[in-house]
This record gives structure tokens, sequence and C-alpha cells, in this order.
């Protein structure tokens, strides 16, 4: 913008609070070739509803909280060599419209200042997913233990409390994260995996994350409900009912419990997680990618 309110005003401001000790810079010699016209030394406050005021005394003692005093020139502005700013207009040389001033500070103010601690946020750890919850989920979606000892697990710990998620991470983060670097501070690494949720249903105290369907799908034998492309694209659009679905769809979702299934179809070869609820079969999948992909 190049209200002067939002410019010249301001520099003014910040000159007047520090006389002697900033001042402006002529740096016109620095782009010779720029057209632009000079810093404005007077001009004009406009309210919302197109009111002009030359001075904040004119200002309306209702608006005076809304158009303080420094929006206007302060007293002896041509001291202030406020002309060294430069407005540079659209319709002088093709250009957008700026404005430019440039600042010095001249005398310092009070010498130097201890600089205030800076608290440090507590260390966020990440720790190998234990063998028991290992085993539990390779278990319960039939993934062979030997693949899933390819990719490295780890959860996170954020002031000795085990946090919620749980994460996939490459080997060389892995050893990083194991090296015990103190001097490293992590707050956030991998892809997430898992997420913990309350165990309402007994099977399983995770729920997989979207963001791993890459990672774990292929790998993925129970827990799994085949669908064709049809069925595919209703479930893109809502959830489904048993009855609603397809006999064969229908006997794979109940034969399975409640939680987290994999939904394959293997005409589009696409993976998706899906929840299994007591009467309905819905997929995990938000709802801007339910739209592109349902096209």
């Amino acid at each position: 913008a190049l209200s002067p309110v939002e410019n010249e005003a301001v520099v003014s401001a910040v000159l007047s609070a520090f006389p002697g000790k900033i001042e402006l810079v002529d740096a016109g010699q620095e782009l010779p070739q720029l057209r632009r016209a000079k810093g404005l030394v007077k001009w004009a406050v406009l309210d919302v509803d197109g009111s002009e005021y030359a001075s904040h005394s004119e200002v309306p003692p209702s608006r005076r909280q809304k158009i303080s005093a420094s929006c206007f020139p302060p007293e002896g502005a041509h001291t202030l060599n406020m002309e060294r700013c430069m407005r540079v207009y659209p319709h002088l040389q093709n250009t957008g419209g700026f404005f430019v001033a440039v600042l010095r500070k001249t005398d310092e103010d009070g010498g130097a200042r201890d600089r205030a601690p800076n608290p440090e946020a507590p260390p966020t750890a990440f720790f190998p997913l234990l063998n028991d919850t290992l085993a539990e989920f390779c278990t319960l979606f039939g993934i062979d233990r030997e693949e899933l000892a390819k990719i490295s697990l780890v959860r996170e710990k954020e002031k000795g409390q085990n946090r919620k998620t749980i994460s996939a991470v490459s080997e060389a983060v892995a050893a990083v994260l194991a090296a015990d670097n103190r001097n490293l501070r992590i707050k956030n690494c991998g892809v997430k995996v898992m997420t913990q949720q309350k165990n309402e249903t007994g099977v399983f105290a995770y729920k997989l994350a979207s963001s791993s369907i890459d990672i774990l799908g292929k790998h993925i034998t129970e827990r799994t409900v085949e669908v064709d492309e049809n069925t595919l694209r209703t479930l893109l659009l809502r959830e489904l009912h048993f009855p609603d679905l397809p006999d064969a769809v229908a006997e794979q979702t109940e034969k399975t419990s409640v939680g987290t299934v994999l939904v394959f179809c293997p005409a589009m070869d696409r993976r998706f997680y899906g929840w299994r609820g007591h009467k309905t079969l819905s997929l995990c999948v938000d709802k801007s990618y339910r739209q592109r992909l349902s096209l």
C-alpha cells in the first residue's frame, strides 16, 4: 500500500521517538535509474466514511482511538528529511507500487543489554517400539515380522511420558536417534504410522494413520476387505451399512472385529485404510481427497 499513514507516518513516528539516534539515509544514488517520487512531508488522513482530517484535533472524539496522533505529520516534519524516502509508483516505470525508506542507527540507546534467557522447551525423545506392541501389531494385521523389521518404528516421549504417535523413520535416522546426542533437539521426525486411541473395542490400542498406507499397506494380510471398483467409488462418497454392501464384501467385513481394516480394490490396485464399525464400513480418507478420487 502507498498510503502515507502506512508509510511516512510510521517512519516519522520512529524518528520522533528516537531523536538523534536514527536517521533517514539518502539512498537515491544507489539506484540512479529507478524512477521514483520523494517522500511526503504533508498528508491528510481519511476516515472510513471518506471524511478528511488535516490534524488530529479535527478527528471526532469517538474516532480518536482508531485514528491516533501518529497517523498525522509530526510537528517539525521538515527536519526529519522525509523527502529521502522513495515512492515508486506503478506508472513511472511499469512496476509495482513500493515505498522505500533506508534507516541508519547513529547512536546507541543505553549501551549493550543482556539478553533475556531463552527458556528451552523440554526435549522430545524417540525410542524403538516395544516388542510386545510390535508382536501384537504384526499378529493383528498379518504382517511378517521380518518385513516389519526393515521399517524402523519409534515412539515419542516428552517429559518422560509416552505420546500417542508412533512414526516410521529410515535406518539412518533411527541410528541418529539411538546415538543419544544430547545436543540434538528434535521436535518431530518420520512418517506417522499409528496413533493411540481409546481401546473401547478390546482389539488394539492403536489406529493406523492414512500417511502410512504406502509403507504398510502392501504388507497387511489380515483384517482386509476386498472390494470391486463400484463399491470403492460408493465408499468414497459415504459409509455403507452392512446390508448395502455386496454379499462378498459384507461377509469379509462381518468376519472382522470393530477397528481399522485395509480396503483393497484389485481392479484399481488401490489400498485405503477403512473403519469397520458396529454396523457400517467406511474409508479413513479426508473429504477433499474423497472428492478428487470419486470423479
